[in-house]
């Protein structure tokens, strides 16, 4: 067992800000994070691999190669970590993938993106101070008095800030000028797994800026004049709130915790759902967002996380050939092996690491390994397919056509 996102497909890596500096390409969805099979993550993208490859049009013999490719990939990355600890900041960005690679050129691109372009996409400047557009085009949406204040409160210095990490590379200091919240709002229609959850936007005040900036997206409002003459000197950073509920895995120990005591131990694991999800990113991410932790606002837990500038999504539609296809798999094979090496939960008398190259490092057993992958895939795919067709049928009886 390792740390695992619980709901590794394709649509869930994407591009992110780390906290060097470098944008990298890797899961950015942990709501499902448990500590558990490391297999859970490989069936998961698996299914997902070969979907896609059948949907870019490739041959069902052609995704099952690629879910093989995967396979291979993912092992031989786990090995080249034995005896060393480069697992530990290794991330999949431009400087680390093949030149002339679909994902190659998308990470080069989102390199040079404006980083500024997203509190200016999102905010105004108000005789008020810097303030939340909210409209159809922002998905924002105006809060009731009472909702805010309650978040408000989850945002002073005893809530979100003291659940961020002190002792970490580039850990954020904190003070009254940087956390102070400008404004909230209620994020709507984003992401179908945020369906019947809140979701927030904070806006706070942010860091200092160097002193040659000079941008009205960035003034914080103030009476007082001398912050008034240091207008400049803070960049405004965009928080997204979440509210957090149990992982699906919860329900698979439950079921067993008759005979292993599975439900138990997870339980008094975490103080809450939304501080296993923020473990969870620390462990599966290197360079970790310094914004990521969590708050409890009107009694109920949510992951705060920033709005990387930088958040964007591979289009998958552009896989069209294998080669292509095959060199992307790779990659994504190498951020999760790379994930489950640096989430390791076992130190003694053995490493995850250690373990898959005695059960997977001979040609044999990836080989054997690799076809039972590609055949989990193939039929839990099938039976998405016909699980899709009962629903569809039982929303057309019930709601009239869809």
């Amino acid at each position: 067992w390792t740390w695992v996102t619980g709901d590794q497909h394709l649509s869930n890596f994407g591009a992110f800000h780390a906290r060097d500096g470098d944008v990298v390409y890797g899961m950015n969805d942990f709501d499902e994070a448990v500590i558990y099979d490391f297999q859970v993550d490989v069936w998961r993208v698996a299914v997902s691999i070969y979907n896609h490859a059948l949907t870019n049009g490739l041959t069902e013999a052609k995704a099952e190669s690629a879910v093989e490719t995967f396979c291979e990939a993912y092992v031989e990355v786990v090995k080249g970590y034995v005896g060393n600890e480069d697992a530990e900041l290794f991330e999949v960005k431009a400087s680390t993938t093949p030149k002339d690679t679909a994902l190659h050129k998308f990470l080069k691109k989102m390199q040079t993106k404006d980083e500024d372009k997203a509190v200016i996409k999102f905010t105004q400047r108000t005789e008020a101070g810097l303030k939340f557009v909210k409209s159809k085009d922002t998905s924002l949406e105006e809060l009731p008095e009472d909702i805010e204040n309650k978040i408000r409160e989850g945002f002073s210095k005893e809530g979100y800030p003291a659940t961020l990490p002190k002792v970490a590379w580039h850990a954020l200091e904190y003070s009254a000028a940087s956390f102070e919240v400008l404004d909230v709002a209620r994020r709507v229609g984003s992401g179908i797994g945020s369906f019947g959850v809140d979701r927030f936007y904070v806006l706070l005040a942010g860091e200092e800026r160097p002193a040659a900036a000079d941008d009205d997206a960035y003034d914080v409002p103030s009476d007082d004049r001398a912050a008034e003459e240091d207008k400049h000197s803070r960049r405004a950073v965009i928080l997204d709130v979440k509210e957090e509920p149990s992982p699906a895995a919860r329900d698979a120990f439950e079921a067993t915790s008759g005979k292993t005591g599975d439900a138990a131990w997870f339980d008094h694991l975490f103080k809450n759902q939304a501080a296993r999800a923020v473990k969870a990113q620390r462990a599966i991410t290197s360079l970790t967002d310094p914004y990521a932790g969590w708050a409890k606002i009107d009694e109920r837990d949510f992951v705060v996380r920033e709005r990387s500038p930088y958040k964007a999504s591979f289009d998958l539609d552009e896989l069209d050939t294998y080669q292509d296809f095959a060199e992307y798999v790779e990659q994504i094979a190498a951020a999760t092996a790379t994930s489950h090496v640096r989430a390791s939960v076992g130190r003694a008398p053995a490493h995850f690491k250690e373990v898959i190259d005695a059960a997977l490092g001979t040609s044999y057993a990836r080989m054997t390994w690799a076809d039972s992958v590609a055949r989990v895939a193939k039929e839990y795919r099938e039976q998405v397919l016909l699980d899709y067709e009962c629903f569809f049928a039982y929303a057309n009886s019930t709601a009239g056509p869809l």
